[in-house]
This record gives structure tokens, C-alpha cells and sequence, in this order.
């Protein structure tokens, strides 16, 4: 019992120290789309508000501006996500009508390391066809955790938010979005 506890301790301490010198492993990547029941400027409106995001993202408790840009590239926002944990964000591509990138450039409380995420909207029918890609490195032995379901779900839940918001103009709730992703279940899906 003692050398199987001796080898665990030893393993851990290996990938620790393999961590330390080579790093994480490659970016991991979740993509999504949903169809929203409204124009494209419509949707482009309310989603590239970049501090408006707490309406649509139920677990942002609230999200503001921070610094002097207020919108487009070079805008930043800071998502309060419960006391002590936040992400600060900063708007690094931007296509006015059409798509943004954002990155993560500071956080607290959280095992991200290095986030990007772009967003799209385009034309589809009558509506908008949403497309969201993430691309996504945790922190230390977090890394190597199986999280794709846990990026896959928040990317659901965003898109599903955008579209409420979008056709109903009402935020969100984390009740109401439980509901939600079975009503619009047909709407959206993970892409490959």
C-alpha cells in the first residue's frame, strides 16, 4: 500500500514538473450555431454591446465597460461572475455587421488560461444563422481535465440566450434558460 501510494505521489509530481517545462497542452476548440428568428442587424446590435452580456449569459452576474474604448476593437469589459471571480475581455478583431473576436486578458478565480472566442452573425432566410467558436487552454493539471462538455454547454447556453434576448427582447435567467435549450433544441447545434 505504501510504494502504491509512494508511485501515485511520484506520477503527480512528474506531470507537474512536465508541465512546468513544456507547458499546457495545444488549444482545445467547441463551435456552435444557432438560427435566431430576427434580421442580422438586430442580432449584430444587441451582441456586439459588448458590456450588455449579463442579459444573455445567466451566470454573469453583471458586466461593465472598462477603459476608455466603447466599442469596436480595443473595447474591454470586465463579466462579474460571483464575488472574487471575474474575466476581463478585450475586443482584438472586429467586422462591423458581421463578427468579433475577443480574448481573455485577466482573470480571478478561474482555470482558464488563455481563452479566445469569436462570433459571427450572417444571413440565413428570413433570420440569422449565430456562430460562436472557442478556443480554449485551462490552467496546470486542469488542463488535461475532460472539460469539452462543461465549453460546449456554455457555448449552447450563449447562443441560446442571444436568440431569446434577440427575439423576445427579455434577459435571461438560469431557470429560464434550463427551459429554453429544450424549446430551441432544433435551432441549434455543436458544429465539428
Amino acid at each position: 500500500m505504501k510504494r502504491m501510494i509512494i508511485y501515485i505521489i511520484g506520477v503527480i509530481a512528474a506531470l507537474i514538473i512536465a508541465i512546468g517545462i513544456y507547458g499546457g497542452s495545444q488549444p482545445k476548440h467547441v463551435s456552435a450555431q444557432i438560427f435566431i428568428n430576427v434580421p442580422t442587424d438586430q442580432v449584430w446590435a444587441l451582441w456586439s454591446k459588448f458590456d450588455n452580456v449579463a442579459d444573455f449569459v445567466p451566470m454573469v452576474h453583471d458586466a461593465y465597460t472598462v477603459g476608455d474604448i466603447t466599442e469596436g476593437l480595443g473595447q474591454a469589459r470586465r463579466c462579474n461572475i460571483q464575488p472574487g471571480v471575474y474575466v476581463e475581455e478585450r475586443i482584438t478583431a472586429w467586422d462591423p455587421g458581421k463578427a468579433y473576436a475577443m480574448e481573455v486578458y485577466q482573470k480571478e478565480g478561474v482555470m482558464i488560461d488563455k481563452m479566445q472566442v469569436d462570433f459571427q452573425v450572417k444571413p440565413s432566410g428570413d433570420g440569422t444563422l449565430g456562430l460562436v467558436h472557442m478556443s480554449y487552454q485551462m490552467q496546470g493539471l486542469a488542463d488535461f481535465l475532460p472539460i469539452y462538455g462543461m465549453m460546449k454547454t456554455q457555448a449552447i447556453d450563449h447562443l441560446v440566450g442571444i436568440k431569446h434576448l434577440s427575439e423576445t427582447g427579455e434577459k435571461i435567467t438560469a431557470e429560464l434558460l434550463e427551459t429554453l435549450k429544450k424549446k430551441y433544441l432544433s435551432d441549434y447545434k455543436i458544429l465539428p
